[in-house]
């Protein structure tokens, strides 16, 4: 085999999808959330493929980002196989589409961390910033995965809209 010169790359950040759920003011993905968009989306066995390819080249760590993460109906395949490749992974998600259910699956396969987005802690902000009124959601997911003992971390993108709430 060829001996690889240079340094290995050891972190990719990897966008699965397009998909959102919300529309938040300053999301760059959000203009990409349309049907010819998402018909270029990768399908699981590509991605697999580049996983493994990524696995070989070095790749210690994965942080899997969106759009809206869990939108992806085969989420969880992708995340377990990317689990038993032994990397190390942390999932963004705005929060709203966990369920018991989805909680229980990431318990299983814990990854390293879950990020999820947080854009004010008043539902009147926190719909100004994402045009959907789905705060309580978001906070039902974030309790969701602290039960579960998945380490979570809450972060956000300051904005005039929630400016004040920080």
């Amino acid at each position: 085999s060829a001996r690889r010169e240079g340094p290995l790359p050891t972190r990719v950040q990897f966008e699965i999808t397009y998909r959102c759920n919300i529309h938040c003011v300053h999301c760059y993905t959000d203009p990409f959330n349309t049907p010819q968009a998402l018909r270029r989306e990768l399908t699981l066995d590509q991605m697999l493929g580049l996983f493994d390819q990524l696995a070989e080249a070095g790749v210690l760590w994965m942080l899997l980002t969106g759009g809206e993460v869990f939108l992806r109906s085969d989420f969880f395949e992708i995340h377990r196989y990317m689990k038993r490749r032994g990397l190390l992974l942390t999932i963004f998600t705005n929060g709203t589409l966990i369920t018991p259910r989805v909680a229980d699956l990431l318990a299983e396969y814990p990854p390293s961390r879950v990020e999820i987005s947080l854009y004010g802690i008043t539902r009147k902000t926190y719909e100004a910033v994402t045009g959907v009124p789905a705060l309580d959601r978001c906070f039902e997911g974030i309790r969701l995965l602290s039960d579960r003992g998945i380490k979570v971390r809450l972060k956000s993108v300051v904005t005039k809209a929630n400016y004040d709430e920080f």
